[in-house]
């Protein structure tokens, strides 16, 4: 994993203090348990230094700590880290004593993992627990790492300093094929090559692979099926091949207590499992919690019934997609994206029951408002505006049969996302004229500027950005303006992917628009010739008319 083409111990070298951003499924929390089992492993002999070179005679000790760990604690991180340790390692009990003595020496590497999952009402005491260590006199030594989605971190980074803010890159075409290479065996090279071909001349695809989360699910669903370019759909095919234990031969799968069906059952649990954690903002839960949400997902009330242990135990040690975390039998989601993904099957089985009600009463008053009247203990208006809910919003969406109208509702609450959910919902689904119209006519120019001028400020992460205007793109967005202020914003990116989308920005035009339609025409007129242009700049426009604002440079070459 680098950061802009420094390795992870080339940043520990060169900062010493840094903040890592990253945005769903980048690998922040993977790269931070990857440099705590490498350093652990350097300090125990068990790893050559070339693997993992760091200043100095000896190792420092690793101290990985979500930080979503320190919503309970006064203030105090390290209290909070002797806590968590002797919780989630047993065998660790006796190193809470020394903590103190290897902080005052400098001889600790403390990773402070997703300051994103923090809750808001939480996040100012999380704060100052952390500025309390950072600045310690005593504790200046000791190597400082901290993660956090990049938006959260353009949000809420307010008075934590560090010497550098250094963020996991995207995946370009090379390190694409790199990953893919190391993926297959030797013997399959040639399918390696061929799937980073697919992936590079699929944009939708392409799109997905930039992530290596995502990268890794196409790779695994390549070697044994057709690849979906829609993300909720690789989610869908991914989560059931594993609860049918297909990535494992026929030998290896383990025998279900609850019959043929039970990968249908393992989806429902898991759904509310997943809702009840992010209702909760919990990253971990224990197995008790598990076993209660079970129970009254089963509609089991003897608590001495033993089916919701056996289903933890299938899940985890069948498919993996919840994973057990220690001796004390805390469970996790082997990736945060699964727990997004399950709880949004659950928002869009609210949604899909709600939809259905208003139409049979006959669609006489706004969506949003039937929602309010009737959603009863689930109204999935209440996580419209929460930005960790966002992924499980545009999941939701991408989940529905009947996308249309909830997409208007959304871009009458809120534009920004429903542009995004736009691109997530299924293409042959959307009654594209209807989103057209809202955008372009419900939604006046005025407005439709101003909403893309402050995107930047409204979402901090690149791909939310690219994702928030190939949705604009998507409706067939024809005023110069608004096209011009997504253009400035693409060439301020300035990525491979942000070209694409600027170079195709015109796609969803209708076809008497197109560039090809017109180039057919002149084509066939005989009085028609090309002309030479000189390269160069020249402005375009005018500011006496609407239509042909603003003056804008345009560049030849």
């Amino acid at each position: 994993m680098y950061f802009h083409d420094l390795a992870p111990d080339v940043a520990i070298k060169a900062f010493r203090r840094f903040a890592v951003l990253g945005g769903p499924g980048m690998g922040k929390t993977t790269l931070f348990r990857f440099i705590a089992y490498t350093v652990a492993r350097l300090g125990l002999g068990l790893a050559q230094t070339e693997e993992f070179s760091l200043t100095g005679n000896s190792y420092p000790l690793p101290l990985y700590l979500p930080l979503t760990e320190l919503k309970d604690q006064s203030g105090d991180l390290l209290g909070c880290l002797k806590d968590y340790l002797g919780r989630r390692f047993p065998g660790c009990q006796a190193l809470a004593p020394l903590l103190d003595a290897l902080l005052k020496d400098g001889r600790c590497l403390l990773l402070l993992d997703s300051l994103d999952e923090v809750k808001t009402s939480q996040l100012g005491r999380v704060k100052d627990s952390i500025k309390g260590f950072l600045n310690n006199a005593d504790w200046q030594e000791n190597l400082v790492l901290l993660s956090c989605r990049e938006a959260s971190w353009q949000r809420n980074e307010a008075g934590l300093v560090f010497p550098a803010v250094l963020q996991i890159a995207e995946l370009d075409e090379a390190a694409i094929g790199g990953y893919l290479h190391r993926w297959y065996p030797p013997a399959e090279s040639a399918a390696a090559l061929n799937l980073k071909e697919k992936i590079v001349h699929t944009p939708r695809l392409k799109a997905l692979a930039t992530n290596p989360f995502l990268l890794s699910l196409i790779a695994w669903l390549a070697q044994r099926d057709r690849l979906p370019e829609r993300r909720v759909e690789l989610y869908l095919k991914c989560t059931g091949a594993l609860l049918r234990e297909e990535h494992k031969e026929a030998h290896e799968r383990q025998t279900s207590a609850f019959g043929s069906d039970h990968a249908e059952l393992k989806e429902r649990i898991l759904t509310d499992v997943a809702f009840a954690m992010m209702e909760q903002n919990l990253q971990e839960i224990s197995r008790n919690r598990l076993r209660e949400i079970i129970r009254t997902s089963l509609g089991i009330d003897d608590i001495t019934d033993e089916r919701p242990g056996k289903l933890i135990d299938e899940i985890h040690k069948g498919s993996a997609i919840l994973r057990e975390t220690n001796a004390e039998r805390i469970y996790e989601f082997q990736h945060n994206t699964f727990r997004e993904y399950f709880a949004a099957r659950k928002l869009a089985a609210a949604l899909a029951r709600l939809l259905g009600a208003w139409q049979q009463a006959g669609s006489k008053i706004p969506l949003a408002e039937f929602i309010e009247k009737q959603s009863g203990d689930l109204n999935p208006l209440n996580w419209i505006g929460d930005p960790l809910w966002t992924e499980t919003n545009r999941l939701a969406v991408g989940l529905l049969d009947q996308p249309t109208p909830v997409l208007e509702m959304l871009f009458t609450a809120d534009p920004t996302l429903a542009a995004r959910c736009y691109l997530d919902a299924n293409p042959d689904e959307v009654d594209h004229e209807v989103i057209r119209e809202l955008w372009t006519e419900r939604i006046d120019r005025e407005e439709r500027v101003k909403l893309v001028r402050s995107i930047r400020e409204n979402l901090s992460e690149e791909r939310e950005v690219l994702d928030f205007i190939a949705g604009i793109f998507l409706t067939g967005e024809t005023d110069s303006e608004v096209l011009y202020y997504c253009d400035a914003l693409l060439q301020a990116i300035d990525t491979e992917e942000a070209a694409q989308l600027s170079h195709n920005m015109f796609e969803h035009w209708p076809k008497e628009r197109q560039f090809r339609t017109h180039q057919q025409v002149f084509e066939k007129d005989p009085f028609w010739q090309f002309a030479e242009i000189e390269t160069g700049t020249f402005q375009m426009g005018s500011n006496d008319y609407d239509s042909e604002k603003p003056i804008h440079p345009v560049k030849l070459s």
